[in-house]
């Protein structure tokens, strides 16, 4: 059910997303107990999907249910949710750390091998670690990846934050520019996934004057000088 709810909600095999269907997917599944589709309705909620405009409190209703199932993904939602002051009175930096931490350990603890690659494990463990401002660990779930896929770019770019966050700026120059111009198999390219995370990370509290650099050097052809 919350496949079918995905499937709706990404307007595949439909002329355009589906919201409401999707909602009602999510929903049925969320009554089942899938933390997946009870997260999928905290996100509709945020965004303000299907219904008049966002509505964070209810989001962040939704998110607290999945985040009690133990799913990683809701937890950093409600990271987001307390970094930028929605549905609570002001923003809350600490809560907001206190959530990613709690999604850093959760994706750590995930051993549901039919659902999740060790890959993908991994790097959910790095990305976590960097919101929760543990970039040590950040680097090392980020290099363990990468040895698991030598070509993942996901792993290469979190490992690229991670050196940026740490303070290791010239390695974190070079890891970022190395992969310029690649295209992984789901269209992303590496410019996408970098100014992607950017907004993310900034969203998170995280920033460094290297980021600046890296996005107009990013935007420029390969072939340029």
């Amino acid at each position: 059910m919350n496949s079918l709810g995905l499937l709706d909600k990404n307007g595949k095999g439909i002329a355009a997303p589906d919201y409401a269907s999707a909602r009602s997917w999510f929903e049925k599944a969320a009554a089942a107990g899938n933390s997946d589709a009870m997260a999928n309705l905290g996100l509709l909620d945020e965004n303000g999907k299907s219904i008049a405009g966002p509505d964070y409190t209810s989001a962040r209703s939704w998110y607290e249910k999945a985040a009690a199932a133990g799913n990683s993904d809701a937890m950093a939602n409600l990271g987001w949710l307390d970094e930028n002051g929605k549905g609570i009175p002001a923003p809350d930096n600490d809560g907001a750390r206190s959530w990613f931490e709690k999604a850093m350990l959760a994706a750590a603890a995930k051993a549901d091998a039919e659902r999740y690659s060790v890959e993908d494990t991994v790097l959910d463990v790095s990305w976590y670690a960097l919101l929760a401002k543990h970039f040590d660990r950040a680097l090392d779930a980020g290099q363990q990846a990468l040895r698991i896929d030598p070509a993942s770019l996901d792993a290469k770019s979190n490992i690229a934050h991670a050196l940026m966050l740490l303070g290791r700026t010239e390695e974190a120059r070079i890891a970022y520019l190395a992969e310029r111009g690649r295209i992984v198999a789901n269209q992303d390219s590496w410019e996408d996934i970098i100014q992607n995370d950017f907004v993310d990370l900034r969203k998170a509290g995280l920033s460094d004057p290297l980021m600046h650099e890296i996005e107009v050097a990013l935007a420029k052809p390969v072939s340029a000088k």
